[in-house]
């Protein structure tokens, strides 16, 4: 060691400066610490150096004030350097310092949580200290990587809609908690055979296919696929180099008032009553708009769909309407409460009065007259 340290100092070119660094040495060899000491501060004299020689010297010292950086001995008279990262967990840079042929101690060092390791015997000033300042910045970019992705998951996990990240072959890399609640799959069956197995509504069938394309092309794709139990699911699916990132909302609320519309709809169109439905709000100020009439309306009034769409349902309104009448629709839509007027009357439509309308009006969504 001290021959190498002849050899790797002799050279009197000043070196670049470095910021300081605060730098915990863990050796047990007193000859060996001193020349890490002397490497480092020849190479740049305002790093700061601690050293301490027994393991748990060194786990007491990285819990109460971590420094920039350890260089950790592997051999310790107490325990491993292993033992020292796994009971400390050291909130900073750990470089390892193994001995020629040792690949497999470095390989378990980079495992156990150290950024990097260094040979003994090829230490010199300049290069010891570009090591530990690249652990230093591994260490901040690890660390960055880890805050982002624990915020990511915790936003993940905060919405309701179900998220699957799969690879290429369909294989289950990330799943949210409204997925695991939505797929319920078991510990680490994360294979395609048993996303298959367990849902073969999403995994099999049109749905596959859905998946399949948007691999191939790589475009997203939109897609509505009914779950068990009657649930009909939202699919939106975006491709990506390693994969298929899919999205699934509850749609079944929706589709039920869409199929409730379709129904009142077919009703209304046979009606031999005028209908005309608008919004619910705003009841007071320019007032709601009608967002549709049947033929029997178009038939009674003469008002054609284009005529009166979007407009305010107010235009029903004649010198002889009711205004008690009006007060009394006016107070039950302010308080979401049906009302049901009989007699009130039009607007004089064809040089008389039409005929007495019925007036019925359902809170949320809409009004129905």
């Amino acid at each position: 060691m001290t021959e190498h340290l002849r050899a790797a100092t002799s050279p009197a070119a000043p070196l670049p400066a470095a910021r300081p660094l605060r730098v915990l040495i863990v050796e047990d060899s007193e000859e060996d610490a001193w020349t890490y000491q002397h490497l480092l501060r020849r190479a740049a004299p305002q790093v700061q150096c601690e050293v301490v020689s027994v393991g748990a010297d060194a786990v007491e010292r990285l819990l109460s004030d971590p420094p920039d950086c350890v260089l950790l001995d592997f051999n310790l008279p107490d325990m491993t350097g292993l033992e020292v990262l796994t009971e400390a967990r050291p909130a900073c840079a750990v470089v390892m310092l193994t001995g020629v042929g040792d690949e497999q101690v470095a390989v378990q060092a980079l495992n156990a949580g150290a950024q990097d390791y260094v040979v003994k015997s090829s230490l010199s000033g300049p290069g010891l200290l570009r090591d530990l300042e690249r652990a230093v910045e591994k260490y901040r970019l690890q660390r960055e990587l880890t805050v982002s992705r624990e915020r990511m998951q915790a936003a993940l996990g905060s919405v309701d809609d179900s998220l699957l990240s799969l690879d290429r072959e369909l294989n289950l890399l990330y799943l949210n908690p409204a997925a695991q609640g939505l797929l319920h799959l078991p510990e680490g069956q994360r294979t395609r055979a048993a996303l298959t197995a367990q849902a073969p509504w999403m995994f099999s069938g049109p749905f596959l296919n859905v998946m399949l394309a948007a691999l191939d092309s790589g475009e997203r794709r939109s897609a509505e696929l009914n779950a068990p139990q009657g649930v009909w699911l939202d699919a939106r699916l975006y491709p990506g180099p390693g994969g298929l990132t899919v999205t699934l909302r509850d749609v079944t609320q929706r589709r039920q008032e869409e199929e409730r519309l379709r129904l009142l709809e077919s009703v209304a169109v046979n009606a031999r009553e005028a209908v005309m439905i608008s919004d619910a709000e705003p009841v007071t100020g320019d007032g709601p708009r009608v967002v549709y009439v049947n033929a029997a309306f178009t038939r009674m009034t003469g008002y054609a769909p284009e005529d009166i769409l979007g407009r305010t349902p107010r235009i029903m309104q004649g010198p002889d309407s009711d205004r008690a009448v009006l007060d009394r629709i006016r107070a039950n839509l302010l308080s979401w409460t049906p009302v049901d007027e009989r007699g009130a009357q039009a607007r004089d439509f064809s040089h008389g009065l039409a005929p007495p309308v019925r007036r019925t009006a359902k809170p949320k969504p809409s009004v129905l007259c």
